[in-house]
């Protein structure tokens, strides 16, 4: 993903983002702001542009190279709405499950079964105590499936732990920011509250489940 000033004059007006697990978009937009740039174009995938637009948005920067949709365009009015101007996004938690719902997880969901239907032709029988035991486990291409498979199911349900963690929130104002992980941007609140028993219980419940 990479993107820059409109009618850049040298390599220093382009930034290139490396997308890691839990990559920010906020700090690379706050990059953009302190180089003084008004206008970028965003090259990339569809979610991760849309992330940059939304966080560009925010932040008083027109961003080209996406094409907002009326539920965009209603997402930042109501964002503009509850903007406090310290850089945090602030949202409603039962517009962030909507969000969980609508987008995050069926498009994670759709991966996880692609990988999972692709594991079971090829007769990958390999279960989370082999891996910790290091029996089992495929070699050669089937490896490469097996470890996407993996990635596909972890991000999954991580995404369904955000949901149930803003669900218990209701109609609470919370203050988020924006990820990028596995190829879908999502939010994911400022105060992480996992690792608490009852959020290791969601966990295993599941790990079960998928």
């Amino acid at each position: 993903m990479s993107f820059g000033k409109e009618e850049p004059q040298d390599n220093k007006e382009r930034l290139v983002m490396r997308v890691q697990d839990d990559a920010s978009i906020a700090p690379i937009i706050k990059k953009a702001c302190a180089n003084g740039w008004k206008i970028i174009s965003a090259r990339g995938s569809l979610e991760l542009c849309r992330a940059v637009w939304i966080e560009g948005t925010m932040n008083g920067i027109e961003v080209k190279g996406y094409e907002p949709s009326g539920a965009d365009l209603e997402l930042i009015s109501g964002l503009k709405k509850q903007h406090r101007g310290d850089g945090k996004l602030v949202m409603r938690a039962d517009e962030v499950v909507q969000d969980y719902c609508r987008r995050v997880i069926p498009q994670l969901e759709r991966e996880y079964e692609l990988l999972r239907h692709q594991r079971m032709r090829l007769g990958i029988t390999t279960t989370d105590i082999d891996r910790t035991y290091g029996i089992n486990l495929p070699t050669g291409d089937n490896r490469g499936v097996d470890d996407k498979f993996t990635r596909a199911r972890g991000a999954l349900i991580r995404a369904v732990e955000e949901r149930e963690y803003f669900g218990k929130l209701g109609r609470q104002p919370v203050e988020v920011y924006q990820t990028f992980e596995d190829g879908v941007a999502r939010f994911e609140s400022v105060e992480k509250k996992y690792g608490h028993k009852r959020d290791q219980a969601i966990s295993r419940d599941l790990k079960r489940a998928y």
